[in-house]
Formats: C-alpha cells, sequence, structure tokens
C-alpha cells in the first residue's frame, strides 16, 4: 500500500512538474513574442526628433531669431546624420504658418535665422520643426515651442479683453480602467481654452450627489499646472463625476469613464520595505481567476524588463528595481493571456549619470563695452570628460524677456516622449522634493505614449512610409496628370529645373499611380522652378508639385494671446527704439550671409568637351557655331525641322536620337526655336558624348550651353511649361557684433544697444571637456543670461545658464 501510495505521488509531481514546465516553457515563448515585436518595430521604424534652440523667445518685428536644429535619434537621442533638409515654420493662433523656411542638416545639426517681418501681427506663436521622415509618424513629435513677438505697427491685440475663461477636464484614471470594488487612483486635468492647466479644488460625487472624497490640483512651487489626483474604490451603479471649483468660482462637471465588472487594472507604487529603491506593480485581474498576465517595460522601444505573471485571488504583485530601468520616461504595458494589452502606465526615472557643464566668467559684475572670455567645461563622473557639440546665447533679461523654461534637457528626458505641450517642464527638474516628484507622476499619469499603436507592433508587418528621408538633400515630389482632367497618369517622362550656371536639372518618370520624384543635393535660396513634361506628350500632360511642408490635421490648437497691457511699457518702447536704433547704425549687421559650400559640377559630374566660346570666331547664328567647331554634335535637317544629334565616343558614331539639350540646366524641347537663339550670350557649352544613365532614364548624350549670368537671358520659354515659386535651403546668416579690443574702439561714438551679445552656434567642446570664448558687453547696462545647450556623440544632453549684470 505504501509503495502504491509512494508511486501515486511520484506519479502526480512528475505530472505536476511537466505542467509546470510546460506553463514556462509557454509563458517564456509568450514573453519572447512580446520583446521580439517591439524590438523589431523599433529597429523598423526609425525615428527622428529634432531640438531646436532659440537664442531668445521674445522678438520685435525687424529684430533676428536665431536658431539651431539638433537632429536626433528617438531611441538613443544620440546625433542623427539621415535627413539632410529640416523644416521649420511659425504658427499663428490660427494654425496657419506665417513663416517657413528649409534648413540645411550635416551631421545632425543645422543652424539659421528669421528676420521677423512687420507684417506678422503682435501675438504668441509657435515655432515648429520636422523632417520629411517625421511626416510618417505622429504629428504631436513635432518640436514645438512659443515665441512672443511684438509689432509696434500692427499691436491689433493690444486692446485684446479676455473672454469669458472656459474650463474642461480631462479624467486618466491609473492604467486605463477602472473595475467594480478595485481600488484605483484616478488623475485628472482642468484646463482653460488655451490647454493651461489651471487651480481648482473639488470633490468626487456619485449620481446621487453624495461626496466620495475630496480633490484638488497639486503644485510644486510656480503655481498649478491643473493636474491632481485621488484613490476611490468604485461601486456599481453609482454614476460618478468630478466636480472642480476653480479660482473665479466656476464650477465645471465632468463624468468619470464607465466602471467595468469584469477586467484588469494596473497601478504602481513604492516598496513599503524599500521605497526608494523597489517599485511594486499591482495587477487586479476581476473575474479573471488563474489567467496569465505579461507585463513589459520599456523607455522608446528599449526594453528593460518581460515578466510572467498569473492572477490568483484576484491579484498578483511584480516588482522591479528602479536601477534596472531605463532612464527617462518607462512604459508599463499589461498583456493578457491572449497577448492584448489591457493596461498602461507611464513611469518617470529621473537620470542619474547627468553630464556637468560649468560656465566660468571673469566676474559676475562688469562694465560696458568690454571683452568678456568665457571657460565652458563639460564633465561626466570624477574624472571623465565629453565632448559635446553646443550653441550659446547672451541675452538681456527682464520682465519681457525671461529665461526660457524649455531646454534641450528636459526636451529629451521629457517632453519629446509625450504629446502635447507640457508646461514648466524645467520645473520638474528643480529638485527631489516630494511635490516635485509627485507632480511628476501626475504628469506620467495624465499623458500617453503615442509613438506607436500596439496593434502595429504585434502585427509584424513591414512598414509602409509615404514620406522618403531626404538623406541626400531636398527631394521634390509631385504628380503627373493629363491636362484639362487632373487625372495622374503613369510612364511619363518629366524635368524639373532651376535656371542657373551649376545645372541644377533633373529628370523623372511617372510610376503608376502619376507620382514622380526629384532629389536635389544643394538647392539654395528661393528661385522659379521650371517644370516639363516629355517633348512626344507635351502638350497632353502636366507636373503638379507638392507642398513640401505639413498641413495639419490639427485644427483646434489655439494659442494664448500676448496681452500688452500686462507688459511694462516703458520696457518696451526702450526695446523698440533700441533695435531701431541698432538696425540703422548696424545695418550691415543683417545681411552678412556665409556662403554655403556647393558642388559646382553639373549633374553628369564631368563633361567629354568643353567649348568656351570666347576662344572661337564669335558667329551670330548657333547653326554656324555648331557646324563649324563643335565636332561632336551634328546639325541636320528632317521634314524641315532642325535635329541635334551627339557622336558617342564608345560605339563611334552617332547615336540616332536625339540628346537631352539644356540651355542653362532648362532642357531644349524645340531645336528650331533654339537655334534662333543669340550665340553671344552663351558663354560655354558642355557636351556629354556617351548614353548618361539618370535613375531609370537614359540619354542619347547631352549639350549644356551656359550663358554668363546662368538665367537664359533673352530666350523665351515655350508657353505650355510651367513655372512655379519654390522655397530652397536657407543661406546662413553670420552672427555680426562690435570688438572692443582698444581704447579706440571702447571710444567710437557709433551707438551698441544690442540685447543680445552674443549667438554662436557651433561650440565644439574638446576630448577634454573644455573650450574657451569671449564676447562683448554692449552700452545696454541691465542683468544678461548665458545658456549654452548641446549634445554629446552619447546622446547626452547639455544644459548651463549663468547671469552677469552689466553695470
Amino acid at each position: 500500500m505504501k509503495q502504491y501510495l509512494y508511486k501515486s505521488l511520484v506519479g502526480l509531481l512528475a505530472a505536476f512538474l511537466l505542467m509546470l514546465s510546460l506553463q514556462v516553457v509557454g509563458q517564456n515563448k509568450e514573453l519572447s513574442f512580446l520583446q521580439n515585436s517591439i524590438e523589431n518595430f523599433t529597429q523598423n521604424n526609425l525615428q527622428e526628433k529634432l531640438y531646436v534652440h532659440t537664442d531668445k523667445n521674445f522678438y520685435v518685428t525687424n529684430e533676428i531669431c536665431w536658431f539651431k536644429i539638433y537632429n536626433l535619434d528617438a531611441i538613443f537621442n544620440k546625433p542623427l546624420n539621415l535627413s539632410k533638409v529640416a523644416y521649420l515654420e511659425l504658427i499663428d493662433n490660427k494654425n496657419k504658418a506665417v513663416w517657413q523656411e528649409k534648413i540645411a542638416l550635416n551631421e545632425g545639426t543645422g543652424n539659421g535665422s528669421i528676420l521677423i517681418p512687420t507684417s506678422i501681427a503682435t501675438g504668441n506663436y509657435t515655432l515648429r520643426a520636422y523632417t520629411n521622415w517625421m511626416k510618417n509618424f505622429n504629428e504631436g513629435f513635432f518640436f514645438e515651442k512659443k515665441i512672443s513677438i511684438l509689432n509696434p505697427s500692427l499691436t491689433q491685440e493690444n486692446n485684446y479683453t479676455p473672454s469669458k475663461e472656459n474650463y474642461s477636464i480631462q479624467i486618466f484614471p491609473e492604467g486605463g480602467n477602472l473595475v467594480l470594488g478595485q481600488a484605483a487612483k484616478v488623475a485628472f486635468k482642468i484646463v482653460n481654452q488655451f490647454g493651461k492647466g489651471v487651480q481648482a479644488k473639488g470633490y468626487l460625487i456619485n449620481g446621487k450627489g453624495d461626496t466620495i472624497t475630496k480633490c484638488n490640483t497639486s503644485s510644486i512651487g510656480i503655481g498649478s499646472m491643473g493636474m491632481g489626483s485621488f484613490t476611490f474604490t468604485p461601486q456599481a451603479n453609482q454614476g460618478y463625476s468630478l466636480s472642480l471649483t476653480t479660482n473665479d468660482d466656476k464650477i465645471i462637471n465632468q463624468k468619470l469613464p464607465n466602471v467595468f465588472e469584469k477586467g484588469y487594472t494596473l497601478s504602481l507604487g513604492n516598496s513599503a520595505a524599500n521605497p526608494s529603491s523597489t517599485i511594486n506593480i499591482n495587477i487586479a485581474g476581476i473575474q479573471l481567476e488563474n489567467t496569465n498576465v505579461y507585463l513589459l517595460v520599456h523607455a522608446r522601444g528599449i526594453v528593460s524588463h518581460t515578466i510572467a505573471g498569473q492572477i490568483i485571488n484576484g491579484s498578483c504583485t511584480l516588482a522591479i528595481e528602479k536601477s534596472t530601468l531605463n532612464e527617462g520616461i518607462n512604459i508599463f504595458t499589461l498583456f493578457n493571456q491572449a497577448q492584448e494589452p489591457v493596461c498602461e502606465r507611464l513611469y518617470f526615472n529621473y537620470p542619474k549619470n547627468v553630464l556637468e557643464t560649468s560656465l566660468e566668467l571673469e566676474s559676475p559684475i562688469l562694465e560696458k563695452r568690454r571683452k568678456v572670455n568665457l571657460q565652458i567645461a563639460t564633465k561626466q563622473g570624477i574624472n571623465g570628460y565629453a565632448a559635446a557639440n553646443a550653441s550659446m546665447a547672451v541675452y538681456k533679461i527682464d520682465s519681457i524677456q525671461s529665461l526660457d523654461d524649455n531646454n534641450i534637457q528636459n526636451y529629451i528626458w521629457l517632453s519629446s516622449d509625450l504629446t502635447g505641450s507640457i508646461e514648466n517642464p524645467a520645473s520638474y527638474f528643480q529638485n527631489n522634493e516630494t511635490n516635485t516628484l509627485l507632480a511628476m507622476d501626475e504628469l506620467m499619469l495624465v499623458n500617453g505614449y503615442r509613438r506607436f499603436k500596439w496593434e502595429n507592433v504585434l502585427a509584424n508587418t513591414s512598414p509602409g512610409f509615404q514620406y522618403l528621408p531626404e538623406y541626400a538633400g531636398s527631394i521634390i515630389t509631385g504628380k503627373m496628370v493629363q491636362k484639362g482632367t487632373n487625372t495622374p497618369v503613369k510612364e511619363i517622362a518629366g524635368f524639373i529645373a532651376m535656371p542657373s550656371k551649376n545645372t541644377l536639372f533633373k529628370a523623372g518618370i511617372s510610376d503608376e499611380n502619376g507620382h514622380i520624384q526629384f532629389e536635389f543635393p544643394q538647392l539654395y535660396n528661393d528661385g522659379q522652378l521650371i517644370l516639363q513634361a516629355d517633348s512626344s506628350k507635351y502638350s497632353a500632360h502636366k507636373i503638379e508639385i507638392d507642398n513640401p511642408f505639413y498641413i495639419s490635421k490639427n485644427n483646434s490648437q489655439i494659442i494664448e494671446p500676448l496681452l500688452l497691457q500686462k507688459l511694462n511699457k516703458e520696457m518696451v518702447q526702450q526695446l523698440n527704439s533700441n533695435i531701431e536704433i541698432q538696425n540703422h547704425f548696424k545695418v550691415d549687421y543683417q545681411n552678412h550671409f556665409q556662403s554655403p559650400t556647393i558642388d559646382s559640377n553639373a549633374f553628369y559630374y564631368k563633361p567629354d568637351y568643353t567649348y568656351y566660346l570666347d576662344l572661337y570666331a564669335r558667329f551670330t547664328t548657333m547653326e554656324e557655331v555648331i557646324r563649324e567647331y563643335v565636332t561632336p554634335l551634328t546639325l541636320t535637317k528632317n521634314e524641315g525641322r532642325f535635329q541635334l544629334a551627339v557622336y558617342d565616343d564608345q560605339n563611334k558614331h552617332f547615336f540616332d536620337k536625339a540628346p537631352l539639350v539644356l540651355l542653362d540646366g532648362v532642357p531644349i524641347l524645340n531645336m528650331d526655336k533654339f537655334i534662333e537663339y543669340d550665340p553671344l550670350k552663351v558663354r560655354k557649352l558642355e557636351v556629354v558624348s556617351r548614353t548618361y544613365f539618370s535613375g531609370n532614364m537614359a540619354f542619347n548624350g547631352i549639350a549644356n550651353f551656359i550663358t554668363y549670368n546662368g538665367k537664359m537671358e533673352g530666350y523665351e520659354l515655350d508657353p505650355r511649361a510651367t513655372l512655379i515659386d519654390y522655397k530652397g535651403l536657407q543661406i546662413q546668416r553670420e552672427f555680426m557684433a562690435p570688438v572692443y579690443e582698444n581704447q579706440a574702439q571702447i571710444d567710437s561714438r557709433s551707438p551698441d544697444f544690442r540685447h543680445l551679445l552674443n549667438w554662436s552656434p557651433n561650440i565644439n567642446t574638446s576630448n577634454k571637456g573644455k573650450i574657451n570664448t569671449a564676447f562683448y558687453t554692449s552700452d545696454v547696462a541691465g542683468k544678461y543670461a548665458i545658456v549654452i545647450q548641446g549634445i554629446t556623440k552619447e546622446g547626452q544632453p547639455i544644459y548651463k545658464q549663468t547671469t552677469f549684470t552689466v553695470k
């Protein structure tokens, strides 16, 4: 009997162990699937994030806004050399772009400027930046910041009278769900019509008006962000709502989400035993007994934990060491047994290994018109140094122009991974006091991670992208359409050119949907593009070019107006007067541009023959020029029409079909008309005497006629050609400032009313983490700020500011 019982127990134990091992294998399989899914998705969906450092955030018209753009990998925050073009816009309170620029990027950075035009009205504007590649993803992750502009001649907001405040409340149960009988933490946010948080207090009430609990918005020392939280245990059929009273005695009510009878909840809390080092993850599964659950924790797609659990007695508790989490925003996602995401929670893990930056001035009090020597040092750890690429601004601060609350550190760690605007992001990093940590946690509760959708991640399908990364330069896209009907047509050749001495020409063929694209590596400044369709079908088709700037789908954004009555009138007048005087006496400072490094070679790189016409007898007709001494070309007539052919050096005969003929880079589709062109306006002729391939097109040689001014002088375009205004890459301004190295310069009677003392977009610390630089004070006394921002190759942001006084 004992032997029988022993064998039975052994058999039961073996069966149990087998079942347990099969369960573990199954759980490991599920966890691997989830981790592999997000890692594959991250690898296949490379994303960029831009940060724009502006010299300051308050401007007067006719003043220059200087900026530097940092292009970073959205996962590791390292400089990313992917896109070569960034798009920058000023958006008004009607969500319309009032200014647009294209900025060249190189090795992940680019800089530029905006001379604030006098046509812009006084108000607050949104500065928005993105790349063509970023248009494939959520526009909520475009870079945005608020800047204020004062136009003394267009101050229609001066008489702005605030309308009655309109408030709204958003409710966010922790993890996403309210489940019957399960204790829940609920966060809320109350904002005005401009999306700005307001202070409020109130109650959670049921449908009968009974008070369940009190609640109020939190504060972290600089005012309310409109966020708060409370805990309660939801019951059935109660009809809960939140009733808040604002400081102006308005009562706002908002119903809570429905309470589910069955479902999961997810909550995070500090461990009672080790509150500073351990996080407890509390999972509840109401009416889901003995089901498996899976927790995945990641930051920006970098997985730190995959843990399996089981709902026993209605709950499951897991624990994670805080030191094992990635820095920044961590996303805790709970999956049910069917691998469906059922709860999600954000948690912020403060960076520990922060790069230290120091700014050393010779004195905190300086005289006017003096040279200021500054040492910048970046350090990591005790003996570690870090080389960084940075930008620096030195500007006057007062009641109008304050220090910018947005910086590259809080943007990379916080704002860039949340959609929408984050109020006063710097305040979340001021200290580690309890109220700051609680405010950060409430911020996590009221925001969601939106860089991807889980259904796309778990589908494991290859992504399809509408917009290509502009890796080599500007990509111009459009559509080949039938004239009259605008019906897309396929397999039609199209040409695009901008008249120039540098032969800015591209060709392409429309695809099955009529789409056509052209890539220009270096297309600077604004000008006119000439669009032409294939000559054989020229009268039937045309090219329509797409707008390269993003058309926002979010038309509900309302920008808070700039209230002039809140500004110091005397300071505003003094600021405007100083800028007008500075612009009058230093007008050349505004128009100092750096010539971009441009490859002057034509798209075919090197011609086989070059003819400088001034070295030959100058004939009066183009026919004589070609016939007399341009040996690789032959000019014949067929049925009364001129035909040009190029000699094929490789096969030792003339091509039997016409070559590509260009005038200053613009295709010539009518040889009879071109033969009548004045050759005395042509400086040189380049000939490519071989088959030239461009993408999926082949040309039977090339004859490129280049005039003296590169503008097709005197040549009348075919009326069927399409001309469009095109915005090219911005040519960089150079920041200019007076120099005070000797007494004669100091005693100069030329006024110096600069409020911006220095803008340096390219500060590179050495491997020892140090660099010395200098700037000069002006005639304007007051308090000034030095602000430096940048990034290391390893993706560590640097930010430091200090102040000094000019007397």
